[in-house]
């Protein structure tokens, strides 16, 4: 009769060595994926301070240009109506304040894009931003060069023109525009900001933030797409 007894315990032997290499591989394929996502939260976290300058220092830019060209054409309005006062703005001041306003929409959008594998479900957002870049520049374009007639270029000199009622119900409607185009970006950079947040921060602190939710149900709000877009739109980016 066969002595199966060595043979047994050789099996035996194997079956746990292989029992044992497969624990650990299990194990160190385990402690590699805690790496990796302690790494990609590293990397949000790290990250997450650029995106949020870019936010601040974009809406400040905004607001602080909207606000410049209000309170000129306001000024404007009571010199016509009072014959007294006037623009304490040069024009110079002011397109300067636009082109820093322009600029840092451009470099906002260029973050987004420098880390576009990170922000990969942000593309309809930077295609917003986008298109109210081009809208900032044309209600720019057509409200500067009506109110650059009525607005001296260096500081202390007289206004070029008289404006008249008319002229300036005329620039408020344009102040307006260039003013409903501004707002429009400060709550996209508010939307923008919250799915920052839940896109960097989320995982790491296990909950998402809510949308804006505005009172005017038609207002639109800037969610992050459902899946990454894996394809450019011809001559977008």
């Amino acid at each position: 009769m066969i002595d199966w007894t060595g043979y047994d315990t050789l099996v035996l032997g194997f079956g746990t060595l292989v029992i044992t290499v497969l624990l650990a591989y299990s194990g160190i394929r385990a402690s590699l994926r805690l790496q990796e996502e302690h790494l990609k939260n590293e990397l949000k976290v790290r990250l997450y301070p650029e995106i949020a300058d870019a936010l601040h220092r974009t809406a400040e830019a905004l607001q602080a240009a909207a606000l410049g060209y209000e309170v000129t054409v306001g000024d404007l309005k009571r010199r016509t109506e009072t014959g007294t006062g006037g623009s304490q703005r040069t024009s110079e001041e002011l397109a300067d304040r636009h082109r820093d306003a322009a600029r840092q929409v451009t470099a906002l959008l260029m973050v987004f894009e420098k880390y576009e594998i990170v922000f990969a479900r942000f593309a309809g957002i930077r295609r917003q931003f986008a298109d109210e870049h081009l809208r900032l520049l044309t209600a720019h374009s057509t409200l500067f060069s009506r109110l650059l007639l009525f607005l001296p270029s260096v500081q202390g000199t007289v206004l070029p023109h008289q404006p008249r009622l008319q002229d300036v119900a005329e620039l408020e409607v344009l102040a307006k525009a260039y003013r409903d185009v501004e707002g429009d970006l400060q709550g996209y950079i508010l939307d923008a900001s919250v799915e920052a947040q839940n896109e960097l921060l989320g995982d790491l602190f296990k909950r998402q933030l809510p949308s804006r939710n505005p009172l005017d149900s038609s207002v639109k709000v800037l969610k992050r797409d459902y899946t990454p877009q894996r394809t450019r739109e011809p001559g977008r980016w």
